[in-house]
């Protein structure tokens, strides 16, 4: 006697249990699928956990607000957001130290597997690139190739 080769069959508890489970998954999702993609809400409205008119504002909601202490902000000019962002910006140097003046003191090791120390780009070159890219980018007229002259394409 050898050992049995090829497929064995599946036991028959387990072939019914399977059934089981695949008839069961069937009618949820016949039965089911009615109310499915209608969202929380409705479902809560449905069994009354929700009023169905719960946006319209009446005296429940003047009465709520009476308690409730409102209070006027002033709004800012820019040149107040600016002062105050110049001294965030200070006090955070003053705490933790110039960012900067700490990476350019920094070291990198000359095994290092990507980072380089090269200068960083100028404000001037910065604009440079910047202009440079807009110009690249910016929609040109197309010459020839049938068309009214100067017309473009869309």
């Amino acid at each position: 006697m050898g050992v049995p080769s090829g497929a064995s069959p599946v036991p028959a508890p387990a072939a019914v249990g399977a059934g089981a489970v695949l008839l069961a998954a069937l009618a949820r999702a016949v039965v089911g699928g009615s109310r499915r993609g209608r969202g929380s809400l409705a479902a809560l409205e449905e069994r009354g956990a929700l009023d169905g008119d719960r946006d319209a504002v009446g005296d429940d909601f003047d009465a709520t607000m009476r308690g409730v202490r409102v209070v006027t902000v002033p709004t800012l000019s820019d040149e107040q957001i600016a002062a105050a962002r110049e001294r965030r910006r200070r006090a955070r140097v003053d705490e933790d130290g110039d960012p900067r003046a700490e990476l350019a003191a920094s070291d990198l090791p000359k095994n290092h597997p990507f980072a380089t120390s090269a200068k960083a780009e100028s404000a001037e070159e910065e604009a440079e690139r910047v202009a440079k890219v807009r110009e690249l980018n910016r929609p040109h007229r197309r010459r020839g190739r049938g068309g009214a002259k100067g017309t473009t394409r869309g």
